[in-house]
């Protein structure tokens, strides 16, 4: 990735808003800048101010906000401007800068994807897990992989592994000056039971740092609740009451709901939080007339995919057949209009009865599936967790050699300790870009969006 030169970019989402943003870094953002305002032009001190646009868009306003390298994003010169938030007047506005940039020999250029975040990367403002925290924050989708990308860009992960790090450098650098001595027999730079416990030591933290993390991908993946009953069994206002604002459409009417609706649903308590996705569907009847057939084919398709059914039946009705087994719970709805004395647990969205206990019984029964949203949750990317799976797997083949010659002068098989050190060293320093090949950045930065 080429970063050399001015780069400019739309940095807001896809799409027509309220608000645009364009944004512009490099050794000559200031002087673009300058060239579309009607003003005096960017400050070149950290500020904000409005302003309005020259050129065929004389009189547009905008909102002009400089930060000075080294302390921007970037650490280069860094300018962002909110306009209006129409697609095309951004795009349009970023061909006309190009252009007026040409005019007056400035070397600008449409940003690539990431570009932004690999110059933060060469700059030192962002390590590699940092800037993968950037990218999973764009694609998060719930409040869970929010969370984790937080943790991931708030340099959680990148402590601990560098905190690794040093301490593996400093015990190779005790490995290797011992194989500059080695025809010294009275020179032991590390003996061997300091070296193993040490390594020891590191391979608990690797083996602490791969339990506790929460992989991207199951945390995209929210396990699903279902509510499954007949028509006009209360699903609707169930799901609105658990949401605790109207989503679904409520009506005496059967039939109303036809699609599959789906929302998450964040769930606390005292052990921390919970998201999942909460699917309510049309009511299960055989009638074969008009859309019904379809409407039962999605509910069919949703309740296979559910990890959770929740059955709900009338409290006033009594429960016929076979109990719900493994994966499911009787809910009794619309309690507030009497109960047939059968078991469930019984719910009323007119007074609340139940709707906590609901929860709470969801959870339980989603602990093992369900991802956690707290503090201590890390998430690892595949590229993080393989090389972190690789440092461990060569820290535990050093401690094999090791572990015999434990009370030992010298080091058994120096040569291959000090390389099975290095490996592991190497390994944990690709997870912050210590040791970065070009494969390896271009891997990481190809998949963030354009302005980031």
């Amino acid at each position: 990735m080429d970063a050399s030169g001015t780069i400019i970019a739309v940095a807001s989402p896809p799409g027509v808003s309220p608000k645009g943003l364009l944004r512009i870094s490099g050794e000559h953002a200031l002087d673009l800048a300058s060239l579309i305002m009607v003003d005096s032009g960017a400050s070149p001190s950290r500020s904000i101010h409005a302003t309005r646009l020259v050129d065929q868009l004389h009189g547009l306003p905008g909102m002009v906000i400089t930060y000075p390298g080294p302390r921007s994003y970037t650490g280069e010169d860094l300018i962002e401007i909110l306009l209006p938030g129409n697609p095309h007047l951004l795009e349009d506005l970023v061909d006309r800068m190009i252009r007026i940039g040409a005019e007056a020999s400035i070397e600008v250029r449409r940003a690539t994807g990431g570009e932004f975040t690999f110059r933060a990367y060469l700059n030192g403002k962002l390590d590699l897990a940092e800037a993968e925290g950037v990218a999973a924050m764009i694609s998060a989708e719930n409040d869970g992989e929010l969370e984790a990308a937080r943790l991931l860009l708030d340099g959680k992960v990148s402590r601990v592994v560098m905190e690794a790090s040093s301490k593996l450098t400093g015990l190779l650098a005790l490995v290797e000056a011992g194989i500059d001595f080695t025809d010294q027999e009275d020179v032991v730079p590390i003996e061997p039971g300091d070296l193993l416990d040490g390594l020891v030591g590191l391979e608990a933290s690797l083996e602490q740092l791969l339990e506790n993390r929460t992989g991207g991908e199951r945390i995209q993946a929210m396990p699903w609740v279902v509510l499954r009953g007949e028509p006009n069994a209360g699903k609707s206002s169930l799901l609105n009451a658990l949401l605790d604002r109207k989503r679904a459409v409520v009506s005496q009417i059967h039939g109303t709901t036809r699609d599959v609706i789906m929302e998450p649903l964040k769930i606390e308590d005292g052990h921390g939080a919970i998201e999942i996705m909460l699917v309510d569907m049309a009511g299960l009847d055989h009638d074969d007339k008009g859309l019904n057939p379809a409407m039962q084919r999605a509910a069919e398709t949703a309740t296979n995919r559910a990890d959770l059914v929740l059955d709900c039946v009338e409290a006033s009705r009594p429960v016929t057949g076979d109990r719900p087994g493994d994966g499911c719970l009787l809910v009794r709805t619309k309690s507030d209009l009497g109960t047939s004395g059968q078991p469930g647990l019984h719910t009323s969205v007119i007074d609340g009865t139940g709707i906590q206990e609901l929860k709470t019984a969801i959870r339980v029964e989603l602990q093992e599936v369900a991802t956690s949203i707290g503090a201590s949750m890390l998430r690892l990317e595949p590229r993080q967790r393989t090389a972190l799976e690789s440092a461990r797997a060569h820290l535990g083949e050093c401690i094999r050699i090791l572990e015999p010659a434990r009370c030992d002068h010298a080091l058994p098989d120096v040569e291959l300790v000090a390389t099975l050190c290095r490996t592991a060293l190497d390994a944990i320093g690709t997870v912050t870009g210590q040791v970065s090949p070009d494969d390896v950045l271009g891997e990481i930065f190809s998949g963030f969006c354009v302005g980031k």
